[in-house]
């Protein structure tokens, strides 16, 4: 996994500030692709230019809060507002930071005096508590206006969200919770104790502390729960979840071990979402699933350790032996490429970690789902309710047309309910409309479940989409940041699947390649409207 070294200093902030024309095409075309906007009217680019160019003033200033010694110091924290003009046209941004002691993003936003947005109260910090806080804040929210004087004064305004850490760590990943149905139980996650635990350091559940580096995995594509920050020179592989010894022994506990690439040793810490989100271990063989599951000891209480045992809860969701992972944490197997792990699980790339699903196991369901991605050592047991089979695009055949226009192919997108042996078609409902979802539907011939699929083209706005017939809507979980959310599953966040208005954001591109969308420092970056702009 590559690693990204986030250490900064404020020089940084004053060359984004000095270079920030230069780049104010580069940045257009960028924020064209990752905010969800509507009418990009060229009197207003550039204050779109100027608030994208605050984004990036607000955090190079927050990386730039370091010591001597290049490690992150929250005495250096900025407060903001920050603000600066970018040339002598006028047109200038103003930044206000916010910091929390939890993930801010998909929290409800308020509205002040004016009827303007206000950011999320849930989790925020005041700047001089954070700056006093050990280990110091968890994220930093950025709200950016730039306000464009040549011809007109509008003003965008755009937002994002960062993870704010103090050390030289691989921020990919995320937290694994404990599944919880109701807020009244405590939101436990799988805890490491350290950023760097030794070997044999038991895994334990503790309060979910979204960016803490004991709590920050990803999952990947040999099953393995990798604690990210324990990546190191000296550890290049990580820590991994592992659970000693073959023939496995109930109540064993699982401990952190340095990650194995070879087997038979990877096969002990190998570990699958199965279709009931239990985590299920491999077999001696890495064949298939064995019978031991991954439980929390003492539930709901901080500090329980995690044993494995032969019992699960078959369709029984709850807090001892089923958990829910942060969309980030990873597709684990699912987004593995290689001819002999990948059966067309569909991983989408805002909420990475989940798959297109026929809820419950059901292909006349009234919905889809965005669900954790199931995992088997044998993809071939992967349950038909995450399989689809996509039209072949022309890239296939022909690799020069990689990142063309021309790489792309319409047709049906075909699951195969295995019970009866029945084909499915995944059928549009053409319309954007609130509750109008996207399902599956024993093949017709209609319209409605024709797909053009995109694979890597020329442009980012079109590259790993999928559009219904219409040519103006694309597949995408609903956004369960908007003030109406649908959410299936409100406590975990799980999204019913719908179409959208095509506009190149990340919630609408599908098993893209990380190398080509590239993951942005700044998270959920969107246009916020302004009354009166």
């Amino acid at each position: 996994m590559r690693r990204l070294d986030d250490r900064g200093s404020m020089p940084l902030a004053m060359l984004v500030v000095t270079i920030g024309v230069g780049l104010s095409g580069t940045l257009a075309a960028m924020v064209v692709t990752q905010v969800n906007t509507g009418d990009f009217d060229a009197r207003r680019v550039q204050s779109l230019h100027a608030a994208q160019a605050g984004l990036d003033v607000g955090l190079a200033a927050v990386r730039g809060a370091v010591d001597a010694t290049g490690k992150g110091d929250t005495n250096l924290l900025p407060c903001g507002p920050l603000q600066g003009t970018l040339d002598d046209s006028g047109s200038s941004y103003v930044v206000t930071i916010n910091y929390y002691g939890k993930d801010p993003q998909g929290k409800p936003f308020g509205t002040d005096a004016s009827g303007n947005p206000t950011p999320p109260t849930d989790g925020l910090i005041a700047c001089a508590d954070a700056r006093a806080k050990n280990p110091g804040p968890a994220f930093a929210m950025f709200d950016s206006i730039g306000t464009g004087m040549k011809g007109s004064p509008a003003r965008r305004e755009l937002r994002g969200t960062y993870v704010v850490h103090t050390d030289n760590t691989n921020i990919s990943g995320g937290l694994i919770h404990v599944f919880r149905n109701v807020t009244t139980l405590n939101d436990l996650c799988f805890d490491a104790g350290s950023a760097e635990p030794s070997p044999g350091t038991p895994l334990t559940v503790q309060y979910c502390n979204a960016g803490g580096t004991s709590q920050t995995w990803a999952y990947n594509e040999n099953l393995q729960f990798v604690l990210v920050a324990s990546q190191t020179p000296a550890r290049p592989f990580g820590m991994c979840v592992d659970v000693s010894g073959y023939p496995r022994v109930a109540t064993t506990p699982a401990r952190l071990q340095p990650c194995q690439t070879e087997k038979p040793g990877m096969y002990r810490q190998m570990w699958s979402f199965n279709n009931a989100a239990n985590l299920q271990g491999s077999n001696s063989t890495g064949t298939d699933i064995e019978s031991y599951y991954l439980n929390v000891q003492n539930p709901n209480v901080p500090g329980s350790p995690i044993i494995i045992l032969t019992t699960a809860t078959g369709s029984s969701y709850n807090n001892v032996n089923t958990f829910s992972s942060d969309a980030n944490v990873g597709a684990g197997q699912a987004a593995s490429q290689k001819p002999d792990k990948y059966v067309g699980q569909l991983i989408n790339y805002n909420q990475f970690g989940r798959c297109l699903d026929d809820t419950g196991g059901d292909p006349n369901a009234a919905h889809m789902i965005a669900w954790p991605c199931k995992q088997n050592p044998n993809p071939t047991k992967v349950l038909w309710n995450q399989k689809y089979y996509v039209p072949t695009l022309p890239s296939v055949a022909d690799p020069t047309l990689d990142g063309k226009d021309g790489n792309h192919v319409t047709g049906t997108i075909l699951m195969t309910y295995t019970p009866t042996g029945v084909v499915y078609c995944l059928q549009s409902p053409l319309s954007p409309v609130l509750y109008q979802y996207v399902t599956t539907k024993v093949c017709s011939g209609d319209s409605s479940q024709l797909w053009t699929y995109y694979g890597h083209t020329a442009h980012y706005a079109t590259s790993y989409t999928i559009v219904d017939s219409t040519g103006k809507y694309c597949l995408q979980p609903r956004d369960p940041t908007t003030t109406t959310p649908d959410i299936f599953q409100a406590v975990n966040l799980i999204s019913k699947i719908y179409v959208g208005v095509c506009s190149g954001s990340t919630l609408q591109k599908w098993n893209a390649d990380k190398n080509v969308v590239d993951a942005m420092a700044l998270k959920d970056v969107n246009e916020t409207p302004k009354k009166g702009s």
